[in-house]
């Protein structure tokens, strides 16, 4: 277990978990929010893999600035997984506003990502069903494949005789 000096104050990178929760990345560890110190001050973040390591530290507001490395990880930084994270929330974003099919979509964002990154990816076909289930708790329609699956709403239907 260690201290770190107030007086390095470092700025963490935050990304979005599945459930759209804030995650903390600080030197390639990933965290999730735990609580509030007793003063309300500062926010004490626990590693993502809670179960097995006890790496904590406290931030300084919702602004990430880390203020203090409690106990450090008992496994190492995964430099790859925060840019993966990074590169799903991605995914989920191009899904929720475009009508792209999801190979499109998929083709589109790993295009270039680096191999170290791409192995620690869901594999393809998970990659597809997040986007199906985006668009489905965003009530987002499927695209038609014909006409006869082409819903137009009633008060945007005219009639021509």
């Amino acid at each position: 277990s260690r201290v770190s000096s107030k007086k390095n104050l470092e700025m963490a990178e935050s990304v979005l978990s599945k459930r759209g929760k804030t995650k903390l990345v600080h030197e390639n560890h990933v965290y999730v929010f735990s609580k509030f110190t007793s003063d309300k001050k500062h926010l004490i973040w626990v590693c993502e893999k809670r179960s097995t390591c006890k790496g904590r530290v406290w931030s300084r507001g919702i602004d990430g600035k880390i203020f203090k490395v409690v106990t450090d990880h008992n496994h190492a930084a995964q430099a790859a997984r925060p840019e993966a994270i990074r590169i799903i929330d991605e995914v989920k974003e191009h899904a929720a506003r475009t009508q792209d099919a999801p190979q499109q979509i998929l083709s589109n964002v790993l295009t270039g990502v680096h191999a170290d990154v791409a192995a620690v990816l869901p594999r393809k076909d998970t990659l597809k069903k997040t986007v199906r289930n985006v668009r489905r708790m965003e009530d987002i329609p499927a695209l038609p494949r014909n006409v006869q699956d082409l819903l137009i709403p009633q008060v945007k239907q005219v009639i021509v005789n």
